[in-house]
């Protein structure tokens, strides 16, 4: 595998990872309002959680020689982060969208 591909994709991921991390730590509130959740609190402990990755990640990138080992595990932490987003919405679309009919 190209270590150019793949340090660039490790830090383009870093990237996302903290623009997040901010979003969910800066709006907690805001996010537990429109999701129709009452728990503020753990979309922050996410976003702590989220920014640590994101440092992580860019600490991979820095070395001369990635760690494959942890690339894939990386890769394969973040493909089950997103099937489970997806899961996430579909089991709590309609709790989220009643939330969103409370608020007009």
């Amino acid at each position: 595998m190209n270590g150019t591909l793949l340090r660039r994709a490790l830090l383009g991921d870093a990237i996302f990872e903290a623009a997040c991390a901010m979003v969910l730590i800066t709006f907690p509130g805001t996010l537990a309002a429109w999701t129709g959740w009452n728990t503020p609190g753990a979309f922050f402990m996410a976003g702590l959680l989220l920014a640590l990755v994101a440092a992580l990640l860019y600490m991979m990138t820095r070395p001369r020689q990635i760690n494959l080992t942890y690339a894939r595990f990386v890769m394969l932490v973040n493909a089950l982060f997103a099937i489970g987003g997806v899961v996430a919405l579909v089991i709590f679309w309609s709790s989220m969208a009643e939330g969103a009919r409370r608020r007009r």
